[in-house]
Parts: C-alpha cells; sequence; structure tokens
C-alpha cells in the first residue's frame, strides 16, 4: 500500500521524475549506435516562435557529421566530428554528455545519407565528406574570382590615388549586391596652415583631396580616402558565398 504524500513530497518526486527522463533519454539515445557508425547533431531552431529540430550545418551549408569511435563498457557511444578528409578527427565526445541536460533541444542519430547506404548495402560507396567536398570547391573558385577583382589600398593614400582615377560613371562593387556609381567628382583643398617656426610665420596651403559622390540603391554617398581606403571594393562583381547554400 502507498504512503500518502503531500503536496510538498509529490512536488519533489515530480521534478525528480522530469530530471530522470531527461537522464534516461540521453541513456537511450548514447547506447542506439554501433562502432563505425556516422551521425549527425539536430538542435531546436525557432522561428516565429514555433520550434523544429534541424541537422546542424558546417561553414559550408553541408551537415556536420561525426563518426563512432568507441561504445565503452556500459554501451555508450562516444564520437570525433568528421574532418575535410573524411576522418574522424579532433576532441573526443561523449554522446551521454552531449545530450543529458539539453532538455530535448539536442539530440544525434544516423546520418541519413549513411543509413541509407546500409539499406541498400553501399556503405563502401559512402562518402561522409561529399557534399562537404564538393562545397569547398566552390568556395575556393568564389576566393579566387573575388581576389582577381578586390582593389588593395596599402594605406590611406592608395586610397586617394585611387579616387582619383574615377570619373563621372564609373562604377565598382563593394559586395555582391551593392555597386557604386559616380554621379560627381569634387577636388577639395584642406585648410590653410600656418609655419610657425619660420620667420614670418609663413602660410602653407593645405594638400588636396579627392571627394567622389556615388549612387547606391537610390541613395547617395559621399566617399573620400578615409572612408574607402578601409572597405573591401572590388572592380567587377564579386561572388556571394550564399551561392554554396542554394
Amino acid at each position: 500500500m502507498e504512503h500518502l504524500l503531500d503536496p510538498y513530497e509529490l512536488r519533489i518526486i515530480s521534478e525528480q521524475e522530469h530530471e530522470q527522463a531527461e537522464i534516461m533519454r540521453a541513456i537511450e539515445i548514447a547506447k542506439s549506435f554501433n562502432l563505425g557508425d556516422y551521425i549527425v547533431q539536430k538542435r531546436m531552431r525557432y522561428t516565429n516562435q514555433t520550434g523544429a529540430m534541424e541537422i546542424t550545418l558546417n561553414s559550408y551549408g553541408a551537415p556536420r557529421k561525426a563518426q563512432v569511435v568507441h561504445i565503452d563498457k556500459h554501451g555508450m557511444a562516444w564520437f570525433k566530428d568528421v574532418n575535410n578528409h573524411g576522418k574522424p578527427s579532433g576532441s573526443l565526445y561523449s554522446m551521454y554528455e552531449c545530450i543529458e541536460g539539453t532538455g530535448g533541444s539536442q539530440t544525434y542519430e544516423l546520418d541519413p545519407e549513411y543509413a541509407e547506404a546500409i539499406i541498400m548495402g553501399s556503405t563502401d560507396e559512402y562518402v561522409p565528406n561529399a557534399l562537404s567536398k564538393e562545397r569547398s570547391s566552390v568556395v575556393r573558385e568564389i576566393n579566387k574570382h573575388n581576389a582577381s577583382l578586390k582593389v588593395k589600398f596599402a594605406n590611406i593614400e592608395a586610397g586617394e590615388e585611387f579616387l582619383k582615377t574615377l570619373k563621372v560613371g564609373d562604377s565598382f562593387w563593394g559586395s555582391s549586391t551593392r555597386q557604386y556609381v559616380v554621379i560627381s567628382t569634387e577636388i577639395i583643398t584642406k585648410p590653410t596652415k600656418y609655419d610657425y617656426d619660420s620667420k614670418w610665420m609663413q602660410k602653407i596651403p593645405g594638400p588636396t583631396t579627392v571627394q567622389v559622390v556615388l549612387m547606391s540603391k537610390g541613395k547617395e554617398e559621399i566617399f573620400n580616402a578615409n572612408k574607402i581606403w578601409c572597405k573591401a571594393i572590388y572592380t567587377g562583381k564579386p561572388r556571394s558565398h550564399s551561392e554554396i547554400k542554394n
């Protein structure tokens, strides 16, 4: 016969049951994998106040994958991330520790491509980093293209010299979505200085500088050497790294 418990004791039990359920969930998931399995991490992502579990992506927009490298005496999986060569490397992680305490917001499952390869009996043909490898080559192409167009400013004087070459109607790019068109240029003389060390306190005309008015997305912007030399400027349209995720 169960002993009659008061509300406070029942609340303690309820809280413990919630914590135990989280522990049991982590154990169940951590014991569900085999040595050598390729896995992906899934995390809760919130959009417009609604949440959904989504596979974690790497910098190339491809699924971030890992491989189970050890099963301990309790049947728990340990894993390492898969590197660009498709091999497990880096830090060793306990799957149980990665899941326990996350409240269900993080979990692991078999990589869907690896699971399909198991079903089809083609695990020998499975390449864990195939998509990352493909996209990394696209990234190299993008970087090479952009580097060929980028204007390099070693200092503010270099920015000044670039502005001097611009004429009305010329254009350049600040990004793959922002083009600048020159609508006017102006030579500005800085305020006159005085040489206080000279015998007659001689006037010294200030240096001249170039100011360029540009049009971008329907708005005018004023560029001078101070503003332009620290910006990324391209002579043609650069490519965006968002291409690799499309």
